[in-house]
């Protein structure tokens, strides 16, 4: 990795972790806060890509000292998979979570559930299958 592929990726993974503790902080200050279940899962999503973001943000650093061609490599091994798991848990939950909003609009659209029935037999689902199947894939 060259100079500048890496300072791309550190300002990129940075930009997207700001954005997405802006959407949280949004999400807090709001009257509604986490009582609506678009909220929840706007909240979800936003972890997940923090967690992804960060991952990607350090870049190489993380990567062991001393590896042959790769930009500032400063961390050791323990470093080097703590990055990857957390990329790897990332880049799947972040987009389930994206598909669970989908789901979520397509119930209330679809089928006109109301928020309650959607809270109650639905939502559950929409938190838990971005989680877990993140952490099988890392």
């Amino acid at each position: 990795m060259n100079n500048s592929n890496g300072i791309i990726l550190i300002v990129s993974g940075q930009l997207s972790t700001i954005s997405s503790v802006l959407i949280i902080v949004m999400i807090l200050r709001s009257q509604a806060k986490l009582s609506n279940t678009y909220h929840r899962i706007m909240f979800g999503m936003s972890v997940t890509d923090i967690i992804l973001s960060s991952a990607i943000g350090l870049s190489s650093l993380p990567a062991p000292i001393g590896t042959p061609d790769v930009w500032k490599a400063l961390g050791n091994q323990s470093t080097c998979k703590a990055q990857g798991f957390l990329i790897m848990f990332g880049s799947i939950a972040a987009p389930t979570y994206f598909l669970s909003l989908q789901i979520f609009y397509f119930c209330m659209i679809k089928y006109q559930s109301s928020g309650q029935n959607v809270r109650q037999r639905v939502e559950p689902y929409l938190h838990v299958t971005p989680i877990l199947i993140g952490l099988i894939a890392a």
